[in-house]
């Protein structure tokens, strides 16, 4: 006679469910698509006044990169926000792509904040970063340093992000 269990993933020796150090993730994915909203917002408002990109492209010396570089960064910080959203219920309904996902999320969020620093330095021709750059590179570096490894390794994430649909 088969074993009712047979067909279920068993899960490994070890914690389980949102708790323990799991609960530091949890704080980090609920804020984020606050703090994303709060960035579209604030290039939203820039560009909606009359004569926003004429005046951010003469504040940018008219380099011709000016203008995609603003629409870029409109464009990655709603793509960025919808990705927050979804993150968060992958990790509430604790679903298996959830670390990928999560990791992915914080190596996009760096390469953004680097290709960004990089692309305002050529267009405004200075060698060097300004300090908000640098704060957001360091604080997105520090995230991947922080929840990469211990979404790796830990064994609370390995069994609790099982469930399919």
């Amino acid at each position: 006679m088969p074993d009712a269990d047979h067909d279920q993933v068993r899960l490994g020796d070890g914690p389980k469910g949102l708790g323990g150090w799991l609960v530091l993730v949890g704080l980090r994915v609920i804020l984020s698509p606050v703090g994303q909203a709060v960035g579209v917002y604030r290039i939203a408002e820039v560009l909606r006044g009359e004569g926003a990109w004429e005046a951010l492209s003469a504040k940018a010396g008219s380099h011709p990169l000016a203008q995609p570089l603003i629409a870029g960064e409109l464009i990655a910080s709603v793509l960025m926000l919808c990705a927050s959203v979804y993150i968060v219920y992958l990790f509430f309904r604790k679903r298996p792509a959830f670390p990928k996902f999560f990791m992915g999320i914080l190596i996009a969020e760096l390469a953004i904040v680097v290709l960004d620093g990089w692309a305002l330095s050529l267009i405004t021709q200075s060698d060097a970063t300004d300090a908000d750059s640098m704060k957001a590179i360091a604080r997105a570096l520090l995230s991947c340093i922080a929840y990469i490894p211990y979404i790796l390794v830990s064994k609370r994430v390995a069994n609790t992000f099982v469930t399919t649909p």
